[in-house]
């Protein structure tokens, strides 16, 4: 229902500007169906109406294209079919400096101890024989390690997604200067980690917050 309304809004109001935003609409091919200005469906464009798609039901309210041709093609293909278009999409690189290359070199290197030192937690806790270099429980190793590895990849998203903003202002002032729309994507919001941060404050702490949600959370 929220789609078909969606739909109705685009069509009564033409001229009005779209911005369509989801955390997981690119998850499913079908739940772009609603994104009728992305210019990837209808006549003349990639992907063509299905035929006898005309709704048979009060329900069917949306127009079924030819889903089977990309459901099994990931999302950023479309991506890719999209920014083909002229004129719609623009890719900025940002040019890593010697401080930031410094930086990224001092956390790989923190990181390694820090992956040194859970070696030896697993042997005290009993997870791994350090005589026999076995694996005494092999779930909670699994476990420990993922865990790890999770945190590693989110902190070096973080560290790269923050070296990229020197260069993203600047363009976002130009495109403004220019006339452009400016849509930024966000790859995490951080909502995680602000809840479990804001569970452990109390009353009084909640009145003037003072939150680190930084990479170094991570860590």
């Amino acid at each position: 229902m929220q789609g078909i309304a969606g739909v109705m809004l685009q069509n009564r109001l033409p001229k009005a500007r779209v911005l369509y935003a989801s955390a997981t609409g690119a998850s499913d091919i079908n739940n772009l169906a609603y994104a009728v200005r992305l210019g990837l469906w209808g006549p003349g464009l990639p992907l063509r109406p299905a035929k006898n798609s005309s709704p048979k039901s009060a329900k069917a309210k949306l127009p079924r294209w030819s889903w089977w041709r990309v459901i099994s093609r990931p999302a950023d293909s479309i991506s890719r079919e999209r920014s083909a278009l002229p004129g719609l999409n623009m890719t900025s690189s940002s040019t890593i400096t010697p401080d930031q290359i410094q930086v990224y070199d001092q956390y790989a290197e923190a990181w390694s101890i820090i992956h040194r030192n859970m070696e030896e937690a697993l042997e005290i806790t009993g997870i791994i024989d350090a005589l026999e270099n076995a694996t005494l429980n092999s779930q909670a190793k699994a476990a420990a390690r993922s865990r790890f590895e999770s945190a590693k990849q989110r902190f070096f998203g973080q560290i790269l997604l923050s070296m990229k903003l020197p260069s993203l202002f600047p363009a976002i002032d130009q495109h403004l200067n220019d006339n452009d729309s400016v849509v930024i994507q966000l790859v995490s919001t951080a909502e995680a980690i602000l809840d479990r941060r804001l569970a452990d404050l109390d009353p009084q702490e909640r009145e003037e917050l003072d939150l680190d949600l930084s990479p170094r959370e991570l860590v």
